[in-house]
């Protein structure tokens, strides 16, 4: 299963955060490639190029695109991995 999403992140920030996000999962990093072994299946998150996305004439928002590719991944698996991660990457909430 394939998954685009864009996520509002320079690359030093993505990579900055990753550790935390991966939570127990053990993971590599090769580039702009991350490769990561789930409780069951594997998962390859590829990051897109740096973009930004002008909100007003003085706000400017950076973002890429993730790529989600999952390999024999169960959907609990993968619904509780996606919850985990993105939960971490949450900017102000409150």
């Amino acid at each position: 299963m394939k998954e685009i999403k864009q996520m509002g992140f320079t690359h030093a920030d993505f990579f900055r955060l990753l550790p935390r996000a991966m939570g127990g999962n053990e993971y590599s990093v090769t580039g702009d490639i991350v490769h990561a072994t789930l409780a069951k299946g594997t998962l390859t998150i590829s990051i897109g190029e740096e973009k930004q996305r002008l909100l007003s004439p003085h706000v400017v928002m950076p973002y890429t695109d993730v790529t989600f590719e999952y390999n024999n991944v169960p959907d609990d698996v993968r619904t509780s991995f996606e919850e985990y991660f993105h939960l971490r990457f949450m900017k102000g909430l409150g």
